[in-house]
């Protein structure tokens, strides 16, 4: 008896001390917690998800609400549509919203609760009872006046550096009006020199910049996000074909061949008959040339065309109104000249520049959005013309004398430039 007691004591001690097998059932016991932890983690992941997709859809229904006009119970309506229609973000989550509304605000709070699988089963199987995942956003949008203004120095180009470069010490005046330039580059708007500017306002993708001098700089400088399209978009027709002219005595020449090859004027005066006039190569004015026209738009057509005006040439044009010319040709009025539109991809050869003598004066729109426009006014350039919008790739404009742009359209009896207008507009941006 004694022996079959020992026996047993021995079994029972040898079973105590036996490790065999403990890693797996260690491993059981510590592998539903672990699950529960990591699915937990998957599902905070996913309410984190749902969070940023939710504020997406609170910021898009806040914006329509606050710019859409009508009643409350009608504006209410568009935000509930919006959220309605932008809440597919999966399964498992109840969503629900308010909509606070004011006159010039709305107000749009999702509150979304997130039911997880794991996150479920942890609070069968721990007793812990984390609940849902509740997934709070707001988000406000204010609708204000921002107002209008318009311009008259406007420069296409997206990416040039001082893509509107103003330099020198002759004042620049564009009173009344503002400039603008498409260009993100930093110093989009360069002011260098001595130079005295004045106009109402300045405005870029990038940034303005003033180098030495101490020239003085009239009209704020109000960063922009929105490029300006091509204000007019004409499409020119490359398939014209004209006669050479050259002019190289003082005597007076009428020009009404109406298309051009190459003009050149060193001596003497030649006038436009009024009407609209096409070169397709070289419009050259030379220091002791003038070149005149009432009424008159010319058509520099095609990427080897360009206009130039070296120092002491005179060039005094006048733009047609829309009654001056014939129905084929009404969509040049109001233009001066027009210069390269880029239809086929290919950069213009040359610049137009103009270096003007005393008594240059341009009446109508200078329009070479795919050009380059070099004005020098060493003489005073457009000191007598109101109304003188330029709008080119990029505009440099420097010299000792003065220039002056204008949009006084009334002056001449224009119609107004309305692309060149930004008239007052509703602004609705989100608020913290």
């Amino acid at each position: 008896m004694k022996c079959g007691l020992k026996s047993a004591y021995k079994k029972l001690r040898y079973f105590a001390q036996d490790q065999n097998g403990n890693v797996a059932l260690m491993m059981g016991l510590a592998a539903a917690p672990m699950m529960m932890f990591v699915g937990v983690a998957v599902d905070m992941g996913r309410i984190s998800s749902s969070q940023v997709e939710l504020q997406i859809i609170a910021d898009k229904a806040a914006l329509a609400a606050a710019a859409t006009t009508g009643t409350i119970d009608e504006r209410k309506l568009v935000a509930q549509k919006h959220i309605a229609s932008d809440t597919d973000i999966g399964g498992g989550i109840t969503i629900t919203n308010t909509v606070a509304l004011t006159a010039d605000s709305a107000t749009v709070t999702l509150k979304g609760n997130v039911e997880g699988t794991f996150t479920a089963i942890a609070r069968v199987v721990s007793g812990i009872a984390p609940g849902k995942g509740n997934v709070p956003v707001s988000a406000k949008a204010v609708k204000s006046t921002v107002a209008g203004y318009g311009i008259c120095v406007f420069s296409t180009d997206e990416h040039a550096g001082q893509a509107i470069y103003l330099y020198g010490t002759g004042d620049f005046n564009a009173v009344g009006c503002h400039l603008y330039s498409n260009s993100d580059a930093t110093g989009a708007i360069t002011v260098q020199g001595n130079k005295t500017v004045i106009s109402a306002g300045m405005h870029a993708l990038g940034t303005y910049k003033k180098i030495g001098g101490a020239g003085s700089v009239t009209g704020t400088f109000a960063p922009t996000a929105t490029a300006l399209a091509d204000p007019y978009d004409i499409v020119l027709d490359d398939d014209v074909a004209g006669t050479n002219l050259s002019l190289n005595s003082n005597t007076s020449v009428t020009l009404s061949a109406k298309t051009y090859n190459n003009i050149t004027i060193k001596k003497g005066t030649a006038t436009f008959s009024p009407g609209v006039h096409f070169v397709t190569g070289k419009l050259h004015v030379q220091a002791q040339g003038k070149l005149f026209g009432d009424g008159v738009t010319i058509v520099l057509v095609g990427k080897d065309a360009y206009l130039d005006v070296q120092s002491g040439g005179v060039i005094d044009i006048k733009a047609p109104r829309a009654d001056q010319l014939d129905a084929s040709e009404k969509q040049y009025a109001g233009f001066a000249i027009i210069g390269y539109t880029n239809e086929d991809g290919e950069e213009a050869n040359n610049s137009n520049i103009i270096i003007g003598g005393a008594g240059t004066n341009i009446k109508g729109i200078v329009y070479t959005p795919d050009q380059d426009l070099k004005v020098t006014g060493n003489s005073g350039f457009n000191v007598d013309s109101k109304y003188t919008p330029l709008i080119a790739k990029t505009i440099e404009i420097g010299g000792n004398g003065a220039v002056g742009i204008g949009l006084d359209y009334n002056a001449y009896g224009y119609e107004r430039p309305d692309p060149l207008f930004i008239d007052e507009v509703t602004e609705v941006r989100l608020v913290l």
